[in-house]
């Protein structure tokens, strides 16, 4: 059964998200991956659709994607979370430099999809670190700190620890664990995209809907599909 169903982006065939990656924070599960030489140390997109399980104020953190040197919780890390039914984005270059947004995302027959877009290089602020949610930009936050301009960020830097599901500088830790449903995730190295090369709306339906991502993934992107069944949800 098709969770999410779009079209190619190179052509009008049908694109379907047929598996989904489950982590069930129980099981205490994440990915991990020590970062090779970058494209870029300052720029990324990451993309992923996500069905989180715990809402309604769940007072953890939900680690969606993170980076650091593991046993660092003090600077060098870069945290992409759900957190009390809103996304929290956070990057740490000695100072953290702290995202919330004000909408909430409590709906939990919904898939969202979710893009956080950087470039440190930007000399607009607000311009350093974009999110995405169905397409559209979110503007409106409860907090909105950005990193200096030309900051290095952990996310992109070799030698770090990236990690989905979890905090990579405390990887081994049980706490604040995603609980929910990942898939079609795509992280590009080197640029930072909008969520068109993610995804459409179907011109019929008016509903935000996948693409496949036909573009460079530059020396350390990655692309998870979630094809293992033995780890998948439904």
């Amino acid at each position: 059964m098709s969770i999410i169903q779009g079209t190619s982006k190179s052509s009008a065939a049908t694109f379907e998200i047929d598996q989904s990656i489950r982590f069930n924070d129980g099981d205490t599960p994440s990915l991990s991956r020590t970062i090779g030489t970058p494209t870029s140390t300052q720029k990324f997109s990451f993309s992923t659709w996500i069905k989180p399980c715990t809402f309604f104020n769940d007072t953890a953190s939900r680690a969606i994607f993170s980076a650091a040197t593991p046993g660092n919780s003090s600077s060098d890390r870069d945290i992409i979370s759900w957190e009390n039914d809103v996304l929290y984005v956070a990057f740490n270059t000695g100072s953290w430099a702290e995202i919330k947004t004000s909408q909430v995302f409590r709906d939990p027959a919904s898939w969202y999809h979710i893009v956080v877009a950087m470039d440190t290089t930007q000399s607009t602020a607000s311009n350093r670190t974009k999110i995405y949610v169905n397409g559209s930009q979110v503007t409106d936050f409860s907090a909105a700190a950005y990193v200096s301009q030309n900051d290095t960020i952990a996310i992109c830097t070799s030698g770090k620890l990236q990690a989905i599901g979890a905090y990579a500088y405390d990887i081994t830790s049980a706490n604040d664990r995603i609980d929910g449903y990942l898939a079609e995730i795509n992280f590009i190295d080197g640029q930072q995209l909008d969520p068109t090369s993610f995804g459409e709306t179907n011109s019929d339906t008016g509903q935000w809907v996948p693409v496949k991502y036909a573009g460079s993934y530059g020396n350390n992107g990655f692309y998870l599909k979630g094809q293992d069944s033995s780890a998948l949800g439904d």
